[in-house]
């Protein structure tokens, strides 16, 4: 393939990839680290922002040179980070998904994929942060991989399985950390969590979900419960109430026998009841 320029558009039946530099500004395209990420918006900013920040605060001179994989949606959060080289946007998806016909995504490429890899192995990256599981990907692209320290990957599974108390951008820079070489006690524990309800709150509702379900003398077959969080620590990614109530009674609608358990409210108190009124 020859270079492409920044703003080439390959368009495909169901595969698109767009490279164009954050806020559309002329500048010399300088690749050398790519952070890949889910499909979320959380991912965007709990993952990508963090990866980021990191990569620059161990690499001052990786400002400008740092590409990211995303798609449509998340593009928007890094469309004028200066710090950001390239935003290469596809809606191809490279890691396994749960159907057994997904597993080997990202290990056998379809046409769309191999051409979204062939233009990412061209520009031959120093490193990759990984943030989802794609061997098939990260193998073609013959680049170093940020990978985590084995024991500290074993700890945080343990820790994840007990609920405790631990942020994924922690998890993150101390991956980029230990790429550069650097101690991962710099990486501090005390960080705001900006999206999410905490663990604290989640082992509650999951120990009112037993209970509930317990209450509720259904057989398990026919059990389906939906567990609604109206509120995050955030105003920027709090649902709008209007939307969620409408959302809710078009669930019921289409599954009358549904059970709905709203999680209470934490930063804005009127939300869960609000709701449960509607």
């Amino acid at each position: 393939m020859n270079k492409q320029s920044d703003n080439d558009v390959f368009s495909m039946p169901t595969c698109y990839l767009d490279c164009y530099p954050s806020c559309q500004q002329e500048k010399p395209d300088t690749p050398r680290f790519l952070v890949t990420l889910d499909v979320g918006i959380g991912d965007a900013v709990a993952v990508g922002l963090s990866a980021v920040d990191q990569i620059v605060a161990n690499d001052p001179l990786a400002v400008g040179t740092i590409d990211v994989l995303c798609n449509k949606l998340q593009a928007q959060i890094f469309a004028c980070d200066p710090r950001i080289n390239r935003i290469i946007e596809t809606s191809k998806v490279f890691f396994p998904g749960t159907h057994i016909s997904q597993w080997l995504r990202g290990i056998l490429l379809d046409p769309e994929a191999a051409r979204v890899v062939h233009f990412l192995r061209q520009r031959r990256y120093e490193a990759i942060f990984p943030s989802i599981v794609a061997p098939g990907l990260y193998f073609r692209l013959h680049s170093h991989i940020m990978y985590p320290r084995l024991t500290e990957m074993v700890s945080n599974f343990l820790a994840f399985r007990k609920q405790a108390h631990i942020h994924l951008s922690t998890i993150v820079k101390r991956m980029v950390d230990y790429y550069f070489k650097k101690a991962a006690s710099r990486v501090s524990q005390d960080q705001n969590i900006p999206l999410y309800l905490s663990s604290e709150h989640m082992q509650k509702a999951i120990q009112k979900l037993v209970a509930l379900k317990k209450e509720a003398a259904i057989e398990a077959d026919d059990c389906k419960v939906l567990v609604l969080a109206p509120d995050t620590a955030s105003a920027v990614t709090r649902p709008p109430i209007d939307l969620l109530i409408a959302a809710l009674g078009s669930v019921l609608v289409a599954c009358p026998k549904l059970i709905v358990y709203v999680l209470p409210s934490y930063t804005e108190a009127t939300r869960s009841l609000q709701l449960l009124k509607a």
